[in-house]
């Protein structure tokens, strides 16, 4: 679950130099609220999960980040038009979800590409898996960021509709409709 900490060494705000005023980090409870996840191991210490902002701890003790890789991918790897990251994190998987470019997929392969299941396409997928790998390597990233596997998406992203979340991704609904392919990946 969410984590929370109550306790005498948690501070109650931070200080500004504006009007003097004190920013608050507890909620009316007195409780620090944080967006680490984690769970409570029988010997009664806290293990973390990962953040609610789709930011993970890895087995080897790095963090990560799916936003910011995803970003990444989108603005450097001229096949993809948008992609989504799902980390399994206790099996090493990076599983990337693509929405490619398809003037520029058609362009690399020299062929038109219209009104066709993309997934169904491994051509597709080892090309675009390629392209991604190269633009790894390229830019520096690490091996634990860089996709394992890819599943091709035919339609756009649903993202959030709200003022705070505005362009993020509804990691819910991405989630679900590729559930099942997930799920077989996972399970192979």
């Amino acid at each position: 679950g969410r984590n929370v900490a109550r306790q005498y060494l948690v501070i109650k705000g931070l200080s500004t130099s504006q009007d003097d005023k004190t920013i608050r980090v507890t909620n009316e409870e007195g409780y620090h609220v944080t967006k680490d996840i984690g769970r409570l191991l029988s010997n009664g210490t806290l293990q973390l999960l990962g953040r609610l902002d789709r930011t993970k701890r890895v087995s080897h003790g790095g963090w990560f980040d799916a936003e910011r890789l995803e970003r990444h991918y989108k603005r450097h790897c001229k096949l993809v038009d948008d992609v989504y990251l799902h980390v399994e994190v206790h099996d090493h998987l990076v599983i990337a979800i693509v929405r490619p470019d398809l003037s520029a997929l058609s362009a690399e392969l020299n062929m038109s590409i219209e009104d066709t299941n993309l997934d169904e396409f491994n051509l597709f997928k080892e090309v675009i898996y390629d392209a991604m790998m190269k633009t790894a390597m390229k830019t520096g990233l690490k091996s634990f960021e860089r996709p394992n596997v890819i599943i091709l998406a035919d339609e756009n992203f649903p993202h959030l509709h709200h003022f705070l979340h505005e362009g993020k991704k509804d990691k819910d609904k991405i989630e679900e409709t590729y559930a099942d392919r997930i799920n077989a990946i996972c399970l192979a």
